[in-house]
């Protein structure tokens, strides 16, 4: 295959994000393509890995804060740090999830 300087670094980008060789990231594309799917490293397939991850981060966050109710119940000492990281953490996993969802939403919109 031939392409130009403009296509080839299109390519070598895209290759990147999907982290591959441009020869892979061609042949797997070539795939996706007569498979009716997504190439790898496509916008909308980062965006739902994205979400993925971010749901996966908040259903730690929810292990994290029942073992801290846990032990609270139980007669144990939760500090005010403790809950204070819960909570930020917990404030971080609801933006990454919201602006994984909204990236997902406009891709589809």
């Amino acid at each position: 295959m031939r392409f130009d300087d403009a296509e080839y670094a299109a390519l070598v980008a895209a290759a990147n994000r999907a982290d591959l060789s441009p020869t892979a990231y061609v042949g797997t594309a070539a795939l996706a393509a007569a498979r009716g799917t997504e190439a790898p490293g496509a916008p909308i397939r980062e965006a739902l890995t994205e979400l993925m991850q971010a749901r996966t981060a908040a259903v730690r966050i929810g292990v994290a804060v029942n073992k801290l109710a846990a032990k609270a119940l139980a007669g144990g000492d939760v500090t005010a740090a403790e809950l204070a990281a819960a909570a930020e953490a917990s404030d971080r996993t609801v933006a990454r999830v919201g602006d994984a969802a909204a990236a997902v939403h406009r891709m589809m919109a």
